[in-house]
């Protein structure tokens, strides 16, 4: 695979995972969920990987986004 396809590859793995965890970040009942066991759950290797990918995507980091959504 070359370097390219590698990355578009990445990016978009990060897309998928991050938006499963704004569909999760959604339908919490609460905001007690800690954001390093949202990020595990949608595959993340690490919460800082999962903080860059969440904001690139959306514009927020997930506590703005926490925040923002309507209950």
């Amino acid at each position: 695979m070359n370097v390219e396809r590698r990355a578009d590859f990445c990016d978009y793995l990060d897309k998928l995972r991050a938006r499963h965890a704004r569909d999760m970040l959604r339908e919490e009942s609460d905001d007690k969920t800690d954001l390093s066991h949202v990020a595990d759950l949608a595959g993340f290797s690490s919460i800082d990987t999962f903080l860059k990918a969440f904001e690139k995507l959306f514009g927020m980091t997930p506590e703005d986004f926490r925040r923002t959504r309507v209950h």
